[in-house]
């Protein structure tokens, strides 16, 4: 019995190999242990923290908002799970470092709405980048590429929207942070998993506890819109302080871009905005609209016309086409 379980075991030692002598396997190993959530979490700050400290001068505190992370699949399956309850700490210990610098950097306003953290993964040990340089994918080691910015919804003019080539920074494992132009990472080789993307709106408080970091579906409704077509009815619910309205064709699946169920709409037909301070919602229109039965100057070339805004509004798009009913539900003071 004990010889037939050594027999056994030995199927599983490795073979000796002579002194010098390739094997001619160059697959990677393992590192000692599983992959788990500090060594993501601590990678991920790491990054930041560089990019802080890298980006900021004189007042002004400036440090990247929009992650993508590639995971070799073996090491996403270890904690993928946590994500939901892993994010808002990260979220919470950026700003405990921001709080950190914010003594000798007071201007530390976002430079976007939202911190936004997309996970990809891939089975194989590199990807291409659009600029045809590898990038290697290896267990235990976090690929973070970050940007200061998201893309602006904003027209520049007939409807055509500019999507700036953007310096990103990417980091693998403990390397040293690398600069590029923007890269695109949709290649067959990565997956991107709808449920792996994580939004968090940026909170002027700084909150340093997990609990007080807040989800977009945590955020209360701040407007109702609402309107019907055919024998529906649609309703959207309002709050982020800026929305865009668009058409049924605008590709854009981000909350804050109220898509109406018409191929009449252009892309990126309106903006509306809360401001706090001035306790108010107003508008702006890049194509035909009527307010309350007043025809809206359309803005362009960048410069928005902005219009007040108030409760139980009748906005008519394109010039009569559609009615949206506002509602405002909450003023925040």
């Amino acid at each position: 019995m004990k010889k037939s379980i050594e027999n056994f075991l030995r199927k599983f030692k490795p073979e000796k190999k002579n002194e010098g002598e390739n094997s001619g396997d160059e697959r990677y190993t393992a590192p000692k242990g599983r992959f788990n959530n500090a060594a993501f979490a601590d990678q991920l700050l790491a990054h930041f923290e560089e990019e802080l400290e890298f980006n900021t001068w004189r007042k002004r505190m400036l440090y990247p908002m929009s992650f993508d992370i590639i995971l070799h699949s073996n090491d996403l399956q270890q904690v993928q799970q946590a994500f939901p309850f892993l994010f808002p700490e990260i979220v919470a210990e950026f700003y405990k470092i921001i709080l950190k610098h914010s003594q000798e950097h007071p201007k530390y306003g976002p430079t976007a709405r939202h911190w936004v953290f997309k996970v990809h993964s891939s089975d194989v040990g590199k990807i291409t980048t659009s600029s045809g340089e590898e990038l290697k994918i290896e267990h235990g080691k976090v690929t973070t590429i970050a940007r200061l910015y998201t893309v602006n919804n904003r027209p520049t003019g007939d409807n055509v929207h500019v999507e700036e080539n953007v310096r990103v920074s990417v980091r693998v494992g403990d390397s040293n942070v690398r600069d590029y132009g923007d890269i695109n990472i949709e290649h067959p080789e990565v997956n991107m998993r709808g449920r792996n993307m994580f939004i968090y709106p940026f909170d002027y408080n700084l909150p340093t506890d997990s609990e007080n970091v807040r989800t977009v579906d945590q955020m209360p409704d701040i407007a109702i819109i609402r309107y019907a077509l055919g024998s529906n009815n649609y309703t959207y619910r309002m709050r982020d302080h800026n929305i865009i309205i668009s058409g049924k064709n605008d590709k854009r699946t981000d909350y804050d871009v109220f898509k109406v169920e018409s191929d009449k709409i252009m892309n990126t037909h309106a903006e509306v905005k809360y401001q706090p301070h001035l306790n108010k919602f107003q508008i702006a229109v890049y194509g035909d609209t009527i307010l309350n039965e007043r025809k809206l100057g359309i803005s362009t070339g960048g410069n928005p016309i902005w219009y007040d805004l108030g409760h139980r509004s009748q906005i008519y798009i394109p010039s009569g086409e559609i009615e949206l009913n506002f509602e405002i539900v909450k003023n925040e003071s």
